[in-house]
């Protein structure tokens, strides 16, 4: 699940940003001003997850994305990603973030201890359901999304501000801002 965000307009803030000649420097004030916007979407992501474990709630974070990973289209060298989502960890499996999100059609899971062991237990329950064929289908509880959604403005608010400073720590001038 991916959506772009393409901030057109910012014809000072892309000037100053041209203007530092160190493009690591630049690249980097670009990176770190989205993560830092990038930071409101985790809050609220994390307020609007359904609550079970409490799993899936710490798995949410927000990442850089990684140099040599295939490129967006019309991504450039002054391009940056930052990514909000669910990282899956050994300690922390949450390869359900996205049966949550979206929800699932109606199937049938074959429930074993090995699906125990990889945190399937809420299919389980009480019931005794080991070994048993079952039918499911999960509603869809978006929390990404709407995160999102709901963020735009003030994300794209913090972005700016948060690049305005970086660009003048590095630029060693004021930016003017409109």
């Amino acid at each position: 699940m991916s959506d772009h965000i393409r901030v057109e307009g910012f014809k000072e803030l892309d000037k100053a940003l041209a203007a530092i000649t160190d493009t690591a420097m630049a690249q980097k004030a670009l990176e770190d001003a989205l993560f830092d916007a990038a930071q409101v979407v985790q809050k609220t992501a994390k307020a609007k997850v359904p609550e079970d474990s409490g799993k899936l709630r710490k798995a949410i974070r927000r990442y850089r994305g990684k140099a040599g990973k295939k490129k967006l289209a019309g991504s450039g060298k002054q391009d940056a990603q930052v990514y909000v989502g669910t990282k899956s960890t050994k300690k922390n499996p949450v390869f359900y973030a996205a049966f949550v999100e979206f929800g699932t059609k109606l199937h049938s899971v074959e429930l074993s201890l090995k699906a125990v062991r990889r945190g399937v237990t809420s299919l389980v329950s009480k019931k005794g359901r080991f070994g048993k064929k079952v039918t499911v289908k999960a509603r869809a509880k978006p929390f990404l999304r709407p995160a999102l959604d709901e963020n735009r403005d003030k994300v794209l608010k913090r972005f700016k501000n948060a690049l305005i400073k970086r660009i003048e720590k590095a630029w060693g001038k004021e930016v003017k801002k409109t």
